[in-house]
């Protein structure tokens, strides 16, 4: 076996250690960040859960059309429906002059958005009213692959995305707005 002196090993190791190191270093970064807005999400889908899980579909979509009317826009109607052909629209709003039209998914821990059914509703947003501007509600989260998220596309498009954290944070602010009668 043929023995290398000990600079010889270092001086073929030392250029896979600068490049190699930066790179675990940014993974254990992203890798910390991502957990924690994992976590944080996992604590308001709890939270969520003793709000709105229990609701039906069809009461969900009046709970979120509520929702934006505490938000403050106006002219809100609910126009979806388990049951009836909404075009890909589930509340319709109006802000500032501006249209605004809502899908609404109300799904599971385990079940996403994906990327896919962010296009579907932006394809029937622009061609049924392309003045209009979307928001994409769902009690889960929206994917968050490397390359095609549901996120990258909405943003890229100008569709809000609020997911079950951003809703419970909307649902907190606008509880002490206005504290509901009893």
């Amino acid at each position: 076996m043929i023995e290398l002196p000990q600079a010889v090993l270092l001086a073929a190791i030392k250029p896979f250690v600068y490049v190699l190191v930066p790179f675990i270093a940014v993974g254990l970064i992203v890798g910390y960040f991502r957990y924690r807005r994992y976590k944080k999400w996992l604590a308001s889908q709890k939270t969520l859960g003793d709000l709105i899980h229990k609701l039906h579909p069809e009461e969900f979509e009046d709970y979120i059309g509520m929702l934006f009317k505490k938000m403050g826009y106006e002219n809100v109607q609910v126009i979806g429906g388990v049951h009836q052909a909404d075009g890909g629209f589930d509340v319709k709003a109006e802000k500032d002059s501006q249209i605004y039209y809502i899908q609404v998914k109300k799904y599971g821990l385990k079940h996403p958005v994906r990327v896919q059914q962010v296009r579907e509703f932006f394809g029937a947003l622009k061609a049924d009213h392309p003045d209009a501007k979307g928001i994409f509600v769902t009690t889960s989260y929206f994917t968050y692959g490397f390359i095609h998220t549901a996120r990258i596309f909405a943003n890229r498009v100008g569709i809000e995305l609020i997911d079950g954290a951003k809703l419970v944070e909307y649902i907190k602010l606008t509880e002490k707005q206005q504290p509901n009668p009893k």
